[in-house]
């Protein structure tokens, strides 16, 4: 179709068969996962670029603020401690439904532990039903905006209601600021962090996927 095309690649195959197209080679020898970052930002960059959205260099400055945050990384630290012995469930506003999954994965992946994800409205017409009767072994945690629709905001705040009304803990991550990509990139790190300091708790290597890597051994 003559688009144009641009490839993020670490090197191998992808690079190779890449032709004349314009290639942005990214670090090597880590997991997808722990390279968010190197994989996101070329791609704003060139969004940026190509006028398609605005990525401000005080935008980028901030995130990276945000991420220094010593409060963050003590939340990650005793969200990991309140939910080591609880299956977490993780609901979030629309805007926030990528990083509920994210976070959903990075618990997996990195703790290696069951976590699930719903987005509002969505839970409202079906898995809120499950908090019909009293429920133990799981903990809510709700990603919200300060910012959000007021009639999300009050789905969320009845829902949290029920939820702790049937005996199931829950925790609110409320994000603030003008800026979006921030809330969504310091987000995705708080969970991260959260996942990675339970790993360490249960004593296992966070990086460590051995059972997917010998999975997709099998299914060659």
């Amino acid at each position: 179709k003559r688009a144009k095309i641009i490839c993020v690649t670490s090197g191998g195959k992808l690079k190779q068969i890449a032709d004349n197209s314009k290639v942005i080679v990214i670090p090597a020898g880590m997991p997808p996962r722990s390279a968010i970052a190197y994989l996101l930002f070329p791609i704003l960059t060139v969004l940026h670029n190509s006028k398609i959205i605005k990525l401000s260099r005080d935008e980028v400055l901030k995130i990276i603020d945000s991420l220094h945050s010593l409060a963050l990384r003590k939340k990650a630290e005793d969200l990991a401690e309140q939910i080591s012995n609880e299956i977490p469930l993780i609901y979030a506003s629309p805007q926030f439904d990528a990083v509920a999954l994210r976070w959903k994965q990075a618990l997996n992946e990195n703790a290696k532990m069951h976590a699930f994800s719903n987005v509002f409205s969505e839970l409202n017409h079906n898995e809120m039903m499950a908090y019909a009767l009293p429920t133990r072994g799981f903990h809510v945690i709700l990603i919200r905006d300060e910012k959000d629709n007021v009639r999300i905001q009050k789905r969320i705040d009845l829902t949290k209601e029920i939820i702790k009304k049937q005996g199931t803990p829950v925790t609110e991550i409320m994000l603030k600021g003008e800026s979006l990509l921030v809330k969504i990139i310091s987000a995705i790190f708080l969970g991260d962090l959260t996942s990675y300091h339970l790993g360490i708790k249960n004593g296992i290597d966070p990086i460590e996927t051995t059972m997917i890597e010998e999975f997709k051994k099998k299914m060659k």
